[in-house]
């Protein structure tokens, strides 16, 4: 096949499609959100160096950052139970909105397929049954395999890290990792950072990241998304002239850290962003990227 198109509107088949079918096929999705108010497609491009699956974290990272998508991913009112697994909750959505969405899509689909360019495009349908397209620009992947696990981000994740660091130089800042993991295909998908709290502690050599107002950051975070981007890890920075490998106080860190997480079955996940490279933690495994200009 040449393309392979999902409209499950299933996160696993989606998973399944694109990480565990042996072909060259293009991918593309297209699906409804919960209300049935919005479309989403989502095309990989022609060479599959944008995978589905990675093209989804950043449309979940879009629906954080862009006002106009609030209740995007919010659950209808009404919803219906039909079996008894965790996601067998369907809704009613009008017959009109659905054949709306069904002419734009055809037609998204066509133009998607038309360039070898990825794309995830979104549109917001109105009462009017008018729609507000937003478009989002990909970001280049970027990854690495760290221990058993296979570390997944792009350039505008690792972009925004960089950014905070040099606001708060000579001193070391940091917050939390949203993302998800993929525990099945040892997959972490690390997508978007809150920034360090207003009552933490930022020095040229000492880094305590504070708590205030993080936990319903955290929370709103995973609401907004449908609980799919979640508190996946820590990050702290190093000053200039320091690197990014761990010193003994990260080491101290990471080992609690791991002990925590593990209690809930997830290996311990904390980055470490220096001035011209950054060193991945994950479990018992460490990754130092030297170069990460490009």
């Amino acid at each position: 096949a040449d393309v392979i198109a999902d409209f499950s509107a299933s996160i696993e088949v989606s998973r399944h499609l694109g990480r565990n079918v042996d072909a060259k096929a293009r991918r593309v999705a297209a699906f409804l959100n919960p209300r049935g108010s919005d479309l989403v497609v989502i095309a990989e491009d022609s060479t599959r160096e944008y995978p589905l699956d990675c093209l989804e974290m950043q449309y979940y990272r879009e629906v954080l950052a862009n006002p106009d998508l609030e209740l995007h991913l919010q659950p209808p009112e009404g919803r219906i139970r039909f079996s008894r697994s965790c996601r067998d909750v369907s809704s009613r959505i009008p017959s009109d909105q659905v054949a709306m969405h069904a002419a734009i899509g055809s037609r998204a689909l066509r133009k998607a397929l038309s360039d070898a360019a990825p794309r995830v495009d979104i549109w917001i349908g109105s009462d009017d049954l008018s729609s507000k397209h937003v478009n989002i620009q990909p970001s280049p992947i970027m990854q690495w395999t760290v221990g058993d696990f296979q570390v997944i981000t792009d350039r505008g994740f690792v972009d925004q890290i960089r950014e905070f660091r040099r606001n708060k130089l000579p001193s070391e800042t940091g917050g939390v990792l949203l993302g998800c993991w993929d525990l099945i295909r040892k997959l972490i998908y690390v997508v978007h950072s809150i920034a360090s709290p207003a009552d933490s502690t930022e020095h040229k050599t000492l880094y305590i990241r504070g708590s205030a107002g993080l936990k319903d950051a955290v929370d709103s975070a995973a609401a907004k998304t449908a609980f799919m981007l979640r508190y996946v890890g820590e990050w702290h920075s190093h000053p200039d002239g320091l690197g990014s490998e761990p010193s003994p106080d990260d080491m101290t860190l990471w080992q609690w850290l791991d002990e925590k997480t593990r209690q809930d079955g997830f290996p311990s996940l904390m980055l470490i962003m220096g001035e011209g490279g950054m060193t991945w933690c994950v479990g018992s495994s460490i990754k130092t990227v030297l170069d990460i200009s490009n």
